[in-house]
């Protein structure tokens, strides 16, 4: 359920009706119960979920056909989840060591989830079951939002010092971008050549390196210009985000 977001943008919705212009499968609750979660064995009588919050605790509770309802209490880290915005702590620098450790968690949890989905997905991509048009699917999905366990993998790291200013949004917009060091993309088309087509990286490496920075929206727009969707041209797996910069 944590990572809904990952199946919600797969391919046109089939299951249940969604008012969304850019509907999607799984995109609404009855389709993702009944043809996703319900395949799972021992969920086959699942009928609904509700994530509650209860004094600052967070838990799913799990409703079943004809048996008790179920409740399964998340983490702390949980609150992140999808949580891919720039905030007044970061812009002042003043993280809390607690939030930094809570972020960590959360990264884990979801490059973990992307690990086991990359996985799955070449296990199951044998050519009969599904193929090549499934995985394109699949990676589409992944970079559909900003909720995916394939940008929520990175973990914030570097925030502004002695920024011009600390607030948030002018007239113009936003001031500060939540800037991802490897494109959601680049992660993609590297995932995609390791598990898919057997050129191998080092996966430790790579996670150790994807990480976000909070960037002003002048030096996003002049990056961009060269690297808004590419790494720079020396690029090599563990190079940290900065080395694009220079």
């Amino acid at each position: 359920i944590r990572g809904k977001a990952n199946l919600s943008d797969v391919a046109p919705t089939i299951y249940g009706i969604s008012n969304r212009v850019n509907s999607m499968l799984f995109d609404v609750k009855p389709g993702f119960i009944k043809q996703y979660l319900a395949k799972h064995p021992g969920y086959e009588n699942l009928i609904n979920y509700k994530i509650k919050t209860n004094k600052g605790k967070r838990s799913i509770e799990l409703e079943f056909k004809g048996e008790k309802t179920r409740v399964v209490k998340l983490p702390e880290s949980s609150k992140f989840d999808g949580k891919q915005e720039t905030t007044q702590e970061m812009v002042n620098n003043n993280v809390s060591k607690k939030e930094k450790t809570l972020r960590k968690e959360n990264a884990d949890f979801h490059w973990n989830r992307l690990i086991e989905t990359m996985e799955v997905s070449k296990e199951l991509a044998d050519g009969k079951t599904y193929g090549n048009v499934e995985l394109a699917m699949l990676h589409s999905g992944l970079l559909g939002s900003m909720k995916t366990s394939l940008r929520s993998a990175a973990l914030l790291k570097y925030l502004p010092i002695n920024p011009t200013t600390k607030l948030l949004k002018d007239s113009k917009g936003k001031i500060w971008e939540y800037e991802h060091g490897i494109p959601a993309k680049n992660m993609s088309l590297i995932l995609i050549d390791h598990f898919y087509r057997g050129n191998k990286v080092d996966l430790q490496k790579l996670k150790e390196s994807y990480s976000v920075g909070i960037i002003h929206r002048d030096f996003n727009k002049n990056i961009g210009e060269v690297f808004q969707e590419r790494m720079q041209f020396t690029y090599r797996i563990g190079d940290i985000p900065p080395k694009s910069y220079l």
